[in-house]
């Protein structure tokens, strides 16, 4: 929930609380979920997810990677685009 005041969002929960079967888990302010950042003010709530991709970068040793080459532009073109799409695969590696 998002809510201006922390005793509104326990008061809701304990009355929400009170007509399950499962207890709810209060979280109080949360400031990680699922490994999302969770950014939380007066006017918005916030998830962006850098902990999360560094934490990702750093479990596959991806922190020194560099490209093997430079990409190729793809031009804004639609002749060249339809001849891309009809263009046929090579057959052999050679090719």
């Amino acid at each position: 929930m998002a809510i201006p005041i922390e005793d509104i969002g326990i008061y809701i929960v304990q009355q929400i609380d009170q007509h399950m079967r499962i207890q709810i888990k209060y979280l109080v302010i949360l400031k990680m979920f699922n490994g999302m950042d969770i950014i939380q003010s007066k006017y918005f709530l916030e998830l962006q997810c850098p902990t999360y991709l560094n934490r990702i970068i750093q479990q596959h040793n991806w922190q020194e990677l560099t490209p093997k080459q430079f990409p190729i532009t793809y031009p804004a073109d639609n002749t060249y685009a339809k001849q891309l799409d009809l263009a046929e695969p090579p057959i052999t590696e050679r090719e």
